[in-house]
């Protein structure tokens, strides 16, 4: 009997990918901890800055190193079931990722398996450990380790949902936190969470977004590939944006040849993108609406075709058929368009990687860096017009249905 345990015992290791030296994949199967020091913002509240995508959710947990250079966090916590979990790592005094661990990379506790990985259902109750340590730590044998420059005093995590299931949290339980000593492996007892924090209150956003209105486009419309460094960027999304001010009256209309996303987990690794959308922020950085992938009309030709405008019953009766986005920012900002392609897959021809990123650096150049140069038909394109041009047809714009 005794050799029959030993081996259900190795099988279950393997099966886990734990190795013999990991017991339990190095965490208990029912998280303990803390798990009331995370802030929540809601993609929807039109009050969060940094551009929020409206279908994610995103749970806050920054802490202070200036005193305590040795702080170890470790966070246990059930797979939600979401389109797209990750967390990730900023600097707080220059909020661009430091780093990322993808759901499908974040390896379970035994007995146990991941479900972004397609090869079980959700709602099974799976554990994982994650630890957030500084560079320069020792981390042999540890597994699911989110790394930052040990020179960073204030650190923030992201733990984001996009499109949760069963609630915010995803139907689970938010995960728990610990704190502990990294050289002794001690408790700490207090939190060393910093107060409440919403993304965007930094004072230098809006100047960092306005240099970008240098480059809107005139009647033609194109978009350009921002990295959004600084805004709290996801480190696994890739952004497209146009800065537009839009006048009294005028309707906008673009289309883009729609990538394939992930329907279920088990397209995740297949899927030329893990999910796409379009949201309507400003220049404050608050977005006001959006349009995601399994929203999305797809034209017959597999072209998206959107109207942006403050619709009457003849701009509606026009746009029948066609994907519309109420123009929502408040009255004397501008608009910023952001498309997004999160966990793009390698070799997919849309990739936004292939387009060069436009900052301070290069604004001069940008009619030479329209995104459509570089991966054709996957970037937006439009034209901006009156609203009796819409109605006459479409501005030109060979719309599809």
């Amino acid at each position: 009997m005794k050799y029959l345990m030993a081996t259900l015992t190795l099988l279950t290791l393997f099966i886990c990918g734990c190795k013999k030296s990991e017991p339990a994949c190095q965490c208990t199967y029912a998280p303990a901890g803390n798990s009331t020091q995370w802030t929540q913002v809601l993609g929807s509240d039109t009050t969060a800055g940094s551009y929020p995508d409206r279908f994610a959710v995103y749970y806050l947990y920054r802490f202070d190193r200036t005193h305590l250079k040795n702080v170890g966090i470790k966070i246990k916590g059930y797979y939600a079931e979401a389109r797209y979990m990750s967390y990730n790592v900023y600097n707080e005094n220059s909020p661009t990722s430091l780093g990322s661990l993808l759901d499908v990379n974040i390896k379970p506790c035994c007995p146990g398996q991941n479900p972004y990985d397609g090869s079980r259902s959700f709602g099974k109750n799976d554990v994982y450990s994650i630890e957030v340590l500084p560079t320069g730590t020792d981390i042999t044998g540890k597994q699911n380790v989110l790394q930052y420059d040990s020179a960073v005093d204030t650190v923030a995590i992201f733990l984001r949902y996009y499109v949760p299931q069963g609630g915010p949290a995803g139907g689970v339980t938010l995960p728990t936190v610990e704190t502990y000593d990294i050289p002794t492996g001690t408790a700490l007892n207090a939190p060393v969470d910093l107060n409440p924090h919403v993304p965007g209150s930094q004072q230098n956003v809006q100047a960092l977004i306005s240099q970008y209105y240098a480059a809107e486009p005139g009647t033609d419309l194109y978009f350009y590939h921002f990295t959004l460094n600084g805004l709290y960027n996801n480190y696994d999304n890739q952004y497209l944006a146009m800065p537009l001010t839009p006048q009294p009256g005028e309707v906008f209309v673009l289309r883009f040849k729609a990538p394939g996303y992930a329907q279920t987990a088990s397209q995740n690794s297949t899927a030329d993108v893990r999910y796409w959308s379009i949201n309507q922020g400003d220049n404050y950085t608050y977005t006001y609406n959006a349009l995601k992938d399994a929203d999305a009309h797809v034209a017959a030709d597999g072209f998206v075709n959107l109207v942006i405008a403050n619709f009457d019953s003849a701009i509606t009766a026009k746009s029948t058929g066609l994907n519309k986005m109420p123009i929502a920012i408040h009255p004397g900002t501008k608009m910023f368009l952001v498309y997004r392609n999160l966990v793009t897959r390698q070799g997919f021809s849309g990739n936004m990687s292939q387009v060069p990123i436009l900052d301070a650096s290069n604004l001069a150049d940008y009619p030479n860096l329209h995104a459509n140069d570089f991966i054709g038909n996957y970037a937006p394109v439009g034209k901006r017009m009156s609203r009796q041009d819409f109605l006459n047809n479409f501005g030109g714009v060979p719309v599809s249905y």
